[in-house]
């Protein structure tokens, strides 16, 4: 089995059965040469000086290097994102939000969303609005949470910190988030009691 030397070289370790019993032997040239001329003992003392110090190195790099390894393969990567967007959560997880570099999009339980116009039981889940302006845009739909979209791929807004994405300047607080266009300064500010454009 391939193993990496300290140096970077890869050694092959193959092992050999000696006397009934079986033991592992790296396979160098001096070593197989010194076997070849009938040198098994000095063969046996380099054999063991070199496995020697071959542990030596796992026990002293191998436990790091297993820990980023073993870390590397617990993390879930984030698959690619197909769209110029950010996907977002508040800190409070109450409101999640796509930024792109034309518009922000929220969904959550906003108190002043209008009546479904189809479902008139229900209310809008789903605000946005435009880098150019206008005003806040309505519809009840939810958010693709699949693939590059689940929310564990989120980046989650933590308060009190100022975030800059696609052209956005982000504000989250614990009063809401304010979402400002770099370019045109317009924006809303979103928050479950309401959401105001600006």
């Amino acid at each position: 089995m391939p193993t990496l030397a300290p140096c970077g070289r890869v050694n092959e370790t193959r092992s050999i059965a000696a006397h009934g019993e079986s033991r592992v032997r790296p396979a160098r040239a001096d070593t197989l040469m010194l076997l070849a001329h009938g040198r098994e003992s000095v063969a046996q003392e380099v054999a063991v000086k070199l496995i020697t110090g071959l542990l030596a190195s796992v026990f002293a790099v191998n436990p790091i290097a297993a820990l980023g390894v073993a870390s590397a393969a617990q993390a879930d990567p984030t698959p690619r994102n197909p769209f110029d967007q950010q996907i977002v959560t508040t800190e409070s997880r109450k409101a999640r939000c796509i930024v792109e570099p034309g518009q922000v999009m929220c969904t959550g339980g906003f108190a002043n969303a209008p009546r479904d116009p189809i479902s008139p039981k229900n209310r809008c889940n789903t605000v946005w609005i435009e880098a150019a302006g206008g005003g806040l845009q309505w519809n009840a739909s939810n958010m693709q949470s699949t693939g590059y979209a689940e929310s564990r791929f989120d980046l989650v807004l933590t308060y009190d910190q100022v975030f800059h994405l696609k052209g956005w300047t982000v504000e989250p607080s614990s009063a809401g988030t304010r979402f400002t266009n770099d370019e045109t300064g317009h924006g809303m500010f979103v928050r479950s009691e309401g959401v105001t454009s600006f």
